[in-house]
């Protein structure tokens, strides 16, 4: 599932439609959606300077938490556009609430997920800020 519903990936989309679809008066993408976009950038923006800085290691790292991190945008607004549609399932509904607490954990677990990643790629750029090339400190 995609982030505007079109079926693309969101990482596969242009950056305009991309956008686009941010804009738009929708629930998703949003917030979660746009927040794992800039942690895969993040991600690779730290690859980057740490291949510039002869660490493979972090590189192989930070590609690592890049490759973890791709699928999370989507996932996000996948999880939240369901937990929408248990919210509107009639109240007279047998399952309805069983359908919101699962769908709410999901919501839940997904952004979780993302901010654990996005913690290890800024451990990881903060060293590479310290300890890389001196030159990319304002890329790490």
């Amino acid at each position: 599932m995609s982030a505007d519903g079109d079926g693309q990936p969101m990482l596969d989309q242009r950056v305009g439609a991309l956008a686009e679809a941010v804009a738009a008066r929708t629930p998703a993408p949003g917030a979660g959606a746009v927040t794992g976009l800039a942690a895969v950038l993040a991600a690779a923006l730290a690859a980057m300077v740490a291949r510039f800085s002869a660490d493979d290691a972090a590189a192989a790292e930070c590609d690592r938490l890049r490759r973890r991190l791709e699928p999370l945008g989507d996932e996000d607004a996948a999880a939240y556009e369901a937990y929408l549609a248990a919210i509107r399932l009639p109240r007279d509904d047998v399952h309805r609430s069983t359908r919101v607490v699962d769908t709410l954990s999901a919501a839940t677990d997904v952004p979780m997920h993302l901010v654990e990643l996005a913690a290890e790629v800024a451990a990881h750029a903060a060293r590479l800020a310290r300890d890389g090339n001196p030159r990319l400190r304002g890329d790490a």
